[in-house]
């Protein structure tokens, strides 16, 4: 079985392309970084119908039971859009909202609790979302003072124009004015 997740429905505005855009790389960049994410089979952001503008596929989940840090982790992806607009679009579209809502897998629950139990379960909620989210928008699977690739190959860019310069300077400050091929001749 393969689940999807909709963004919004609409015909869509260059603008509202872009946010799609980063909306959904935003699921699969949160999901390639964390071990018990569900693997993605498909990311598009090409409108599928009048259902969505873009949308996340994934390989369902054959567990019946997960672990905390496996539920956290799913809960992580699924903010992993609303996080990449917020730190690249610098706000956040509706369609973040309905990735918590088809989250619920289609569980109706009747309250079979008070209204103080509720408010305990809503809190709770809150807090575990709240850090779901904050992990989301600060992950990176490497630590902060370590060199990423891109790092390495700007340094390596840099270096290399560093030792470009200090040859011609050289070669400027030896010049005598003669060619490489033409030997200096001296007469006796």
């Amino acid at each position: 079985m393969i689940t999807s997740e909709p963004l919004i429905r609409s015909t869509g505005s260059q603008r509202e392309r872009r946010t799609v855009a980063y909306h959904e790389s935003g699921h699969a960049v949160a999901g390639w970084f964390l071990e018990h994410a569900e693997p993605l089979l498909n990311v598009t952001i090409v409108p599928r119908g009048t259902a969505a503008l873009g949308f996340a596929q994934y390989v369902p989940n054959e567990n019946l039971l997960m672990t905390e840090e496996q539920l956290f982790e799913m809960t992580c992806m699924t903010l992993g859009g609303r996080a990449s607009e917020q730190v690249l679009l610098s706000r956040i579209s509706t369609g973040a909202q309905n990735d918590l809502e088809k989250r619920d897998d289609g569980f109706e629950m009747s309250k079979p609790y008070s209204n103080k139990t509720a408010a305990i379960i809503d809190s709770e909620v809150r807090e575990w979302v709240g850090k779901a989210y904050e992990k989301t928008v600060q992950s990176k699977p490497f630590e902060a003072g370590e060199m990423t690739k891109y790092d390495r190959f700007k340094q390596g860019f840099q270096e290399e124009a560093e030792r470009s310069e200090h040859i011609v300077e050289n070669k400027t400050a030896d010049d005598d004015g003669s060619s490489p091929l033409e030997p200096d001749v001296v007469t006796a």
